[in-house]
């Protein structure tokens, strides 16, 4: 220790890097980087059986189309042949194109494209100018370049060379001797179906049925051999159940070819029976696939855990070697002991106290940045503490006031004929804060929110921080009322800590003609225009509502007409989760417009001039017809929002009547009724859900629990599922009311025998609150933001 004191804390630290720290993380890196390396082998070889079950699926339909093709060229009439190598035709050109466009690796592209040029020679009609064993033939080498593709890919993945017994195993038996053994049963199925379709059989066909036969019994009896020491569960049952199918196989060829007694079934009949052990031995190959690609994932795993346990270590070593380094460099300064100081007050919770740089050298810049790393938490906590605040909010009143809150006001301003509505703000709130804090903040809106009670009974709503609202009838409402109300709770000052405290208040008034959530939207303009022209009170009627709204409308109606023009119109789709799986099953679309400047409209700002305009039907039919286009090929369920004008349409109902058609899968099609408009005829909607369930789609109600508060109603819609309006879920972790709705309509759902979605989960505390009451489905930007089809594709298949 004396040596140590004698030398600069530089030369001790670079000391003691060099005794220690260096070799250290070298080993470190070197142990990280072989875990990284297992990873990635892993990883590879996942991603090698996911390219050979897209290979096998194409080898599939090429020995069905060769069988099929087979008897059609050997004068079999039966029209069912044709029809079904059509279907079959039109098949594999989209699974040739989806493996083309799948594949990342040029060189086999290229090959893909090449095999893909080479079938289409092989379609009918062109096919007809071959002879029927000239076609089988360029059928079969085609069959057997693929296996040769399947098998290069499993070497080069890496899969049948894993120094994992089990493995290897699965992966000989999986990737080399499967394929070879269904191309045998392919040849046997689609060579015998011919020679019966045309009625004779030579005696060299009858020598290629026999050299098949026995391959057949070979290959079987070398797949038993290689996977007679595969402990895996279920493998032994799987291959007896193949096997027996074989067997059957080999016994109707031996009796049929091998005994001469060929005409006795019909080609057809041959084929479907001989289809059923190729199915069956894909089947066998898909069991085994699946056996093998989580055998990987579960070793992959434990690579994974065992790579993270190499990085802890060596994180907790380098922590305590840097706690090391800590006691050389306080023997040579006292400026560590400012140091402890202010680390000590920092874990006590002070986060105001700040170190001094007692000399400027290397201890004053630690100092700096200790500085710094404390403001930043400073500054964090009081963030927290301000979102644990707005987290506070209920869905109809206000805690800190008791007062209702804009969803109540929302609601309420329905029920009146003649509503008037007037906005209040404080205009020095923001300076009350800073100067006299929030706590004095809070007790000034308690007091003006108790004032305004006493002059308006029964009318006082608070909106948001400092905005507070009035609603009265017209006959209740006079200006000169309204400012003597203002000038009285100016006049009087208000009090705290023992300092008096004046407020400064301006209002904004809507005269409306009849209720509706548009009232509150006018008055907040006419309290926009107070506080811009620094009016106490500015009052407008709906009839006279300021240019800027028209304007503004104009604006909106262009930017609408030009993007449906234009192909503006933007789909973001939300993932849905499946709470008992853990695994995202469906998405919502979400329409936007994206307007030339590149702003993102919502739909609250274009959908009223939608309907205004008689855009409404174009628009909605983009938005149906882009979204099953998006959806036609991904493996997951979409939901499209439709709102009464779409039910009442007929043009809507033509559209989802004819793309659906077209949809290869309508039950992963979910239509969603939206409370935007008001519904009018539930005989109506009635009728749509009927009409729609029977094309296979499904019916959710959106924002259940803020809308169909009509039971009997909603008994007679016979929906699918109910969505959880976002205002419950949103309250969960903080208000005991809203978790007994929750589990009020999860139980309703039970009894309707009705699915349940939680939207707005926004935490994985939510998630888990939501699991816990049971909720079927979970929606949210905890669970995945609104994204595109681009996005959904990269991180979802």
């Amino acid at each position: 220790m004396e040596i140590l004191k004698r030398i600069s804390l530089k030369k001790r630290l670079i000391l003691l890097v060099l005794i220690f720290a260096v070799p250290f993380q070298l080993l470190t890196g070197y142990a990280i980087l072989t875990g990284v390396n297992k990873v990635t082998k892993l990883n590879n070889e996942i991603k090698g059986i996911e390219h050979a079950k897209r290979y096998t699926n194409l080898i599939f339909l090429l020995q069905r189309h060769r069988g099929l093709l087979y008897i059609y060229m050997n004068g079999f009439s039966d029209p069912k042949v044709k029809e079904e190598l059509l279907k079959l035709e039109e098949e594999m050109n989209g699974y040739f194109e989806e493996c083309i466009e799948k594949c990342e690796d040029e060189e086999i592209k290229r090959r893909l494209e090449s095999f893909n040029k080479e079938y289409r020679e092989l379609k009918l009609p062109v096919v007809l100018k071959l002879r029927p064993d000239e076609a089988f033939r360029l059928h079969t080498d085609l069959i057997e370049r693929f296996i040769k593709l399947l098998r290069s890919e499993a070497i080069k993945h890496g899969i049948v060379t894993d120094p994992n017994v089990k493995v290897r195993i699965l992966a000989d038996a999986t990737l080399l001797e499967l394929p070879n053994l269904v191309e045998i049963e392919g040849q046997l199925r689609g060579l015998g179906s011919g020679y019966l379709a045309k009625g004779e059989i030579t005696p060299e066909e009858r020598g290629r049925i026999v050299d098949l036969y026995s391959s057949l019994n070979s290959y079987e009896n070398l797949i038993v051999w290689t996977l007679k020491n595969a402990s895996l569960k279920g493998v032994q049952e799987e291959l007896q159940s193949t096997r027996q199918s074989i067997q059957r196989l080999a016994a109707i060829v031996k009796t049929l070819f091998l005994t001469g007694e060929e005409g006795r079934i019909n080609p057809l009949t041959y084929f479907n029976e001989a289809t059923q052990t190729v199915n069956r031995t894909f089947l066998f190959y898909d069991f085994l696939s699946l056996k093998l690609e989580k055998f990987l994932i579960r070793v992959r795993n434990g690579a994974v855990a065992e790579l993270t346990l190499t990085v802890l270590v060596s994180a907790t070593l380098s922590g305590v070697a840097l706690l090391f380094i800590a006691k050389i460099y306080r023997l040579t300064t006292a400026s560590l002991d400012e140091l402890t100081r202010v680390a000590n007050q920092v874990s006590k919770g002070n986060f105001k106290v700040q170190a001094k740089i007692v000399v400027p050298d290397e201890t004053g810049e630690v100092a700096k940045a200790l500085n710094f790393a404390v403001n930043r938490v400073n500054e964090t906590v009081r963030e927290l503490r301000r979102t644990q605040n707005r987290l506070k909010k209920l869905l109809y009143y206000d805690t800190l006031t008791n007062l209702p809150n804009r969803e109540k006001l929302v609601e309420e301003v329905k029920k009146l004929r003649k509503p008037v509505i007037c906005l209040i703000d404080v205009t020095n709130f923001r300076f009350i804060n800073e100067i006299y804090g929030e706590k004095c903040g809070d007790e000034i809106l308690k007091e003006l929110a108790y004032r305004l009670s006493s002059l308006f009974p029964g009318r006082v709503y608070r909106l948001y921080s400092d905005d507070f609202a009035l609603m009265l009838e017209g006959e209740e409402f006079s200006e000169k009322r309204l400012r003597e109300a203002l000038g009285s709770i100016e006049a009087k000052p208000f009090h705290c800590n023992g300092l008096e405290v004046s407020v400064s208040l301006t209002a904004g008034v809507c005269i409306g003609r009849e209720g509706s959530e548009k009232l509150i939207n006018h008055a907040e303009v006419a309290l926009n225009e107070a506080r811009e022209q620094n009016r106490k009170v500015v009052i407008l009627k709906e009839s006279e509502l300021p240019k800027q709204t028209y304007r503004r409308n104009l604006e909106l109606l262009k930017e609408l007409q030009s993007a449906l023009k234009e192909n503006r119109i933007l789909l973001l789709y939300q993932p849905i989760l499946n709470n008992s799986t853990d695994r995202v099953e469906r998405f919502e679309a979400l329409v936007r417009i994206k307007t030339k400047n590149g702003e993102i409209l919502r739909p609250n700002e274009f959908l009223p001039i939608a309907v205004r305009a008689k855009l409404y039907h174009e628009l909605s039919r983009q938005v149906i017809t882009r979204a099953l286009a998006d959806f036609r090929e991904l493996p997951f369920g979409v939901s499209i929002n439709l709102g009464y004008p779409d039910i009442t349409s007929k043009e809507t109902k033509a559209t989802i009547t004819e793309t659906l058609s077209r949809f290869p899968n309508p039950h992963r099609v979910t239509f969603e009724i939206l409370e935007s408009y008001s519904i009018e005829s539930y005989q109506q909607v009635r009728e749509f859900i009927k009409k729609v369930k029977k094309l296979g789609c499904s019916i959710a109600v959106d924002d259940f629990g803020a809308g169909f508060s009509n039971l009997k109603h909603l008994i007679e819609l016979q929906v699918d599922y109910l969505k959880i309006d976002g205002s419950i879920i949103s309250r969960l972790l903080k208000d005991k009311e809203a978790q007994v709705l929750c589990e009020a309509i999860v139980s309703l759902a039970q009894e309707l025998k009705v699915k349940t979605v939680a939207e707005f989960v926004s935490s994985e505390e939510l998630l888990r609150k939501v699991k816990e009451l049971k909720v079927d489905y979970s929606q949210g930007n905890f669970i995945g933001k609104p994204m595109e089809i681009e996005k959904v594709k990269k991180l979802f298949l």
